[in-house]
């Protein structure tokens, strides 16, 4: 469209004519921003409506993809040992805080090698009151939109 201008970062110019003062100005339309990471929801469960796959978009993806990777074992992935949180190893461990500060170590030495997108605040490694699991609570940023955000799971045995 003629009238139309450029795009920038969630903005689209355009020219409308203004009837009362008889000429063209410019506009600032907001635009919806596409998203600038997509994934698959991990459940896999159906959309009720649609039928298909629901996807994960920008935060919610990142969030996924930390909580995928803090439960891969050795050799999960091929031919890179180094990609293992051990979680599971380490749960079964003695419950001190010498095992909370090697779960806290390695999740950080983790997602700093395999987690490009985001930059790393803070782990909090807790042990329960029943000496069963931790609650592992992760702040972090994810830094091409700048936006904070955190999430906190309980790990516990199972046997």
């Amino acid at each position: 469209h003629p009238l139309l201008g450029r795009r920038r970062r969630g903005f689209l110019w355009c020219r409308q004519y203004d009837r009362v003062d008889r000429r063209f100005c410019r506009r600032i339309m907001a635009t919806k921003r596409e998203p600038l990471y997509v994934d698959l929801d991990l459940t896999f469960k159906a959309h009720p409506l649609i039928g298909d796959l629901p996807v994960k978009t920008d935060m919610e993806a990142v969030k996924q993809a930390i909580r995928t990777l803090m439960w891969f074992e050795m050799f999960d992935v091929p031919f890179d040992a180094d990609k293992a949180s051990n979680l599971r190893k380490m749960l079964f461990e003695q419950s001190n805080h010498i095992t909370e500060s090697q779960i806290r170590k390695r999740l950080e030495w983790l997602i700093k090698k395999c987690e490009p997108r985001v930059e790393l605040q803070k782990i909090d490694v807790e042990l329960s009151s029943e000496y069963t699991g931790y609650t592992i609570t992760i702040w972090y940023t994810v830094k091409s939109i700048m936006a904070e955000d955190s999430f906190q799971f309980f790990a516990k045995r199972v046997r």
